[in-house]
């Protein structure tokens, strides 16, 4: 069993019974990098630059993300049926054939329905920010940094002065080839035994074409934030300029760095190797 896969039977277990918070935090502050890097690009608005002055990132609504499948999940309501199902007296339940049984499905629109508005909650209560272990991924200044032209910023969200909910709130992500299940979910989420962390899951499995991002996340569940909105984050441990940035805007990151005291550095690309280097302005 990874470490993921451990911490993740301690904070989110499905049922609150097998919750063990303290030694699933523990647990993940041994493994959680001491850098994580922020990828940002020039926006019209100035938002970008301002978060670097203000030391905030800004918490999104995962619907405007890149990712189609973000925060998605997947719901098997035929099996949340057949639960319901149960509940009917013996004889009538013994009664229904398997063509019985499907019959009901396809006459469940009202029942499917209201399945799929609860589902929806799920994914319309999570605001997050995505972070990632590298600095050095050509993909992602490409992505993300508007091909190589805007900035990135490394937080250490380890050192003890960090604001609490920001280390606590930052998990990884999982790469799968599934969707995130939430069929137990929907079955146990009026239940005193439910444990609402198991929300988060939904925000922190990605296609596995995704893994070179290596991402962990700022998450917020649970509807806590309602409207997308700036969070503190400790003073950067040290600014990044894309190989392609302008001269302009290079001054602008320089002015800021050098009034905060921020270390500086630009990336290049290696003449020999498929790789980036950081070198220092």
């Amino acid at each position: 069993m990874s470490w993921i896969e451990e911490f993740h039977k301690l904070v989110f277990p499905l049922n609150r019974e097998g919750l063990d918070i303290e030694a699933g935090f523990n647990l993940k502050n041994k493994n959680i990098p001491k850098s994580l890097y922020k990828y940002r690009s020039f926006d019209e608005d100035g938002r970008s630059l301002k978060n670097l002055e203000e030391d905030t990132v800004w918490i999104a609504d995962p619907l405007t993300f890149n990712d189609p499948y973000d925060c998605h999940h997947y719901i098997n309501y035929e099996s949340l049926l057949d639960v319901f199902a149960k509940d009917l007296p013996d004889g009538l339940r013994k009664l229904l054939t398997p063509i019985m049984h499907d019959s009901l499905i396809k006459r469940s629109k009202g029942v499917i329905s209201e399945f799929q508005k609860a589902g929806d909650k799920i994914k319309d209560g999570i605001r997050l920010c995505s972070f990632s272990e590298r600095v050095d991924s050509t993909l992602m200044w490409a992505h993300y940094s508007y091909n190589h032209q805007g900035f990135c910023i490394e937080y250490d969200v380890t050192r003890p002065e960090v604001h609490q909910l920001t280390s606590r709130f930052m998990f990884p992500v999982v790469y799968s080839d599934d969707v995130f299940d939430a069929t137990e979910l929907m079955k146990l989420v009026k239940s005193k035994r439910f444990n609402n962390l198991y929300l988060n899951l939904a925000a922190l499995y990605k296609a596995s074409d995704w893994s070179y991002e290596k991402e962990w996340r700022l998450v917020f569940a649970n509807g806590v934030m309602e409207t997308p909105r700036p969070w503190g984050m400790p003073k950067p441990t040290a600014v990044f300029c894309g190989s392609h940035i302008s001269k302009a805007n290079e001054e602008k990151i320089k002015e800021v760095c050098c009034q905060r005291e921020i270390p500086l550095f630009k990336m290049e690309h290696d003449r020999h190797m498929y790789r980036m280097n950081p070198t220092k302005l």
